[in-house]
């Protein structure tokens, strides 16, 4: 066990060292006046809100396996069959994954493009209301919302992500049926 623990942190350390370096080789190669603009508008508005100024080039993997997107050091997989909420946490969770997460607008912008693009307005996502809060089911914290129509707590206890461009998600009974987003996160 400690052998396996020992090869994964070396692993990740050999990756990381491995993205930094091609990534600091891809920067020298692009001419300054010819530099990638950031991904979006918005990666720029907040990369120059939060002081970092403009866009710093990351080390990024995209180890996604077939089927499955690429999005900020995580992969998502839309499964367009509907299931319950705990059906879908326990068809992601028997395949060593968690529902999806939102701890941004641009991750809850690119879960909504993936739905819409799916052909679907609602998918469950991992947002649960327990005990007076609401939670991840993947453990992380809860801290950015981006709520549209919100019904009553008492039996609407599980959130769904909207695909319309100008809405937040919602919360419904769970024992709805929604296709739903599963995620991995693969950052080492």
């Amino acid at each position: 066990m400690k052998i396996l623990l020992v090869l994964s942190v070396l692993l990740c350390a050999a990756l990381s060292i491995r993205a930094a370096t091609v990534v600091v080789a891809e920067a020298a190669a692009v001419p300054q006046e010819n530099k990638p603009a950031p991904e979006s508008e918005m990666d720029a508005a907040i990369d120059v809100a939060d002081g970092r100024g403009p866009a710093r080039h990351q080390a990024r993997f995209d180890f996604c396996l077939d089927g499955w997107h690429s999005f900020r050091g995580n992969c998502y997989f839309l499964t367009n069959q509907a299931y319950s909420w705990s059906s879908a946490e326990i068809l992601c969770l028997a395949a060593a994954r968690a529902l999806a997460s939102v701890h941004n607008v641009l991750e809850y912008n690119f879960l909504q493009r993936l739905v819409k693009t799916g052909g679907h307005t609602f998918a469950w996502i991992g947002g649960y209301y327990f005990q007076g809060f609401w939670r991840w089911e993947d453990g992380s914290a809860f801290d950015y919302t981006n709520q549209g129509s919100m019904s009553s707590t008492s039996n609407c206890q599980c959130l769904r992500v909207n695909s319309q461009t100008s809405n937040g998600w919602s919360n419904n009974v769970c024992t709805l049926s929604y296709p739903f987003v599963c995620q991995i996160k693969t950052n080492c």
